[in-house]
This record gives structure tokens, sequence and C-alpha cells, in this order.
């Protein structure tokens, strides 16, 4: 093949190709669980964290609930992968060679948010989140302004993934209400697990019957029970949770605001130095093509998760 920008052009729309086919094919669970922010600076703030506005009887002059003074930020995180492509293969016709690693980028890019995504789930026990604790903490403050709310807890110990834990920790996330007293849970709830607990997890929420009860005696009763928990909440099985094997979330993904906030700065682009005259290609014999991107993961409000851990 003749170099000339032509044959390079073209060259990068096959590369831009196989990168945009890989990416469209890869599945991805981070929409699920995120709320998608779009960004136009180096930081996002995010003071609404702290006061959400709820509806109350007009009666007399407007009320006005102030943004609290503190206010989350998350700073973008700048990403990147490349690849070269030797000047020799060009000529040869040997592009081929190079296609798995274009296609691996997209699906580099593709997975890329959801690794982020559970890599800042699971450290929730120590990263901090709007109220200046860990985003999994057993004393959240109800209101961040005024200790007489009292606390809550989105942190539970002692609770491997039960049937028996599982209701328990949903029962309480249903409980989480605001200052006005209203419930911040509502709609679906998503259980996500680590493969060491999908068995597990898929036959608490998918068994049509559960276990006999014992009888007298230790005998086993004879009537068989159906599966209160069967269908309550959708499934999520992570290979990016690589911490405790026996730790497990519980998230609010029902309602517009998800547990987690995706924030994206610039989306995954590939681009390419192809220019035969680029250094590069005198210094190297090598035309290189590579993607980046901006974004970040942080934590909206605690009340929309619970960490579990045995």
């Amino acid at each position: 093949m003749i170099i000339n920008n032509s044959n390079l052009q073209s060259i990068f729309y096959q590369l831009k190709l196989l990168y945009g086919q890989a990416f469209d094919a890869t599945v991805t669970y981070y929409k699920s669980i995120t709320t998608p922010v779009a960004s136009t600076t180096k930081e996002g703030r995010y003071p609404w964290l702290a006061t959400l506005p709820a509806l109350a009887e007009w009666v007399g002059p407007r009320q006005y609930q102030n943004l609290s003074s503190r206010s989350y930020s998350l700073i973008n995180r700048h990403w990147q992968a490349a690849v070269e492509v030797n000047r020799d293969d060009i000529e040869d016709d040997q592009l081929g060679l190079y296609s798995m690693s274009t296609t691996m980028l997209g699906q580099q890019a593709a997975i890329h948010p959801d690794l982020l995504t559970f890599s800042v789930l699971q450290a929730g026990t120590t990263n901090l989140c709007y109220d200046g604790n860990p985003f999994f903490y057993n004393a959240h403050p109800v209101n961040i302004d005024n200790a007489g709310f009292g606390t809550f807890s989105n942190l539970f110990t002692g609770r491997g993934l039960t049937p028996a834990n599982l209701d328990y920790v949903r029962t309480q996330m249903r409980s989480y209400v605001n200052d006005s007293n209203q419930p911040f849970v509502r709609g679906r709830l998503t259980l996500v697990v680590p493969p060491a607990l999908e068995t597990t997890a898929f036959g608490i929420l998918n068994n049509e019957f559960i276990a006999p009860a014992a009888g007298v005696g230790g005998s086993v009763a004879s009537v068989v029970q159906s599966n209160p928990l069967r269908g309550t909440c959708d499934l999520i099985v992570s290979e990016y949770l690589t911490g405790s094997s026996s730790t497990w979330y519980l998230l609010s993904t029902g309602t517009p605001i998800k547990p987690l906030i995706y924030q994206t700065r610039k989306p995954a682009e590939l681009v390419a130095r192809e220019n035969p005259a680029d250094p590069s290609v005198f210094e190297n014999n090598t035309f290189r093509y590579g993607i980046d991107m901006r974004d970040n993961v942080g934590y909206t409000i605690p009340q929309l998760a619970a960490c579990a851990q045995a």
C-alpha cells in the first residue's frame, strides 16, 4: 500500500469502525446505578446533596430551602490508552495484525465507567461523601445542619448474604427518611454482588420456593413455602468488585437520583497521529492511535445505598 494521506485516512476509518463496533457490543452496568452528569469544567460541585427540596402547603409567604454551605466536589480524572502501528505493516497490507488491538481499545473504553463505578462503590467504607463521613457509615446525620433529626446507618456488619439478611437490609433502607420525614427509597432496588455470591443471590431472587422450615424435634415440615423475596430486586454481578468476596450492596435505582454520580467531562474518543511527517514516523517508523477521556465517579445521597458485610 502506498503511504499517502488518502490511504491513511481510509485506514483510520477502518480502525475507527472496529473500535466503535467493539464499544457498542460491550455490556456494561454503570448506567443502572449512577446518575449521569455532564461536566464543563475541571471540577463538578454538588451543593444540592445536603438539601433536597420538598413540597409543603403554601400558607403565607413562599418558604425557601437554602442550599447548604457544605458541598460535594468531584474532580475529573484523565485516562488514556494507545497502540502503535508499524509503517512497514501498512505498506505490506498487514493492517489486520492490529485489528484486535483496536477492538480491545473499544472494549476498554466501554468498560472503563464500569470499572471506575464499582471501584468507587467498594471504596465507600473509606471514601467520604457530602456529609464528611464515609459513604457507608453507621451514624450518618439525617440533617447535616441539625443534629436533632438523629442519625441512620447504611453499613451493616455480620450480615452475610442470606434471605433473612437481604430482607432486613431492604426493610432498613425503606425506612430512611429526610428531614421532612419523607422516604428516600422508592421503586426498584438493585442487589450488587461479586462473582462469589452470584449463585446465592440468584437463588434468593429467583427460586420459586424456599427450603421447608424445621418441624418439631428437628424434623422437616411437609409444607413447602413460597419465596417472598422472589423478584423483589434486580441483580448485578460485577467482576470489578475485587475486595471482600462476602460483601454485598443494595442500591436504590428506581428514582432519577441514583446512589452514584458518573461525571463526564470528555467521552472516550479515538484519535490518530498518522501524518507521514510526524516525528514518531521518522524516528520510530510507527503511526500511533489512541483514546483518551476525562471523567470520574462519586457519591450522591447515602440513604440510597447500603453495604452489608459478613
